[in-house]
């Protein structure tokens, strides 16, 4: 069971201005576009990584 009940929710979606729903969910979808989440995953794995490959070379040079 939900949190909501079905007919509360449905209530709920019918009152919301539908161009102002589809307006925040343009921008929603700018945001977080796949090439965006891809690009921040990108990011992240080069950063977690390059501390990584450092402290390897040093251990390597010495």
């Amino acid at each position: 069971m939900g949190i909501f009940q079905k007919s509360v929710i449905r209530n709920h979606l019918t009152q919301l201005d539908k161009e102002l729903v589809d307006k925040v969910f343009d921008k929603f979808k700018e945001n977080y576009s796949v090439a965006k989440i891809s690009e921040i995953k990108q990011l992240k794995e080069k950063n977690i990584l390059q501390p990584i490959k450092q402290k390897l070379t040093i251990c390597k040079l010495k």
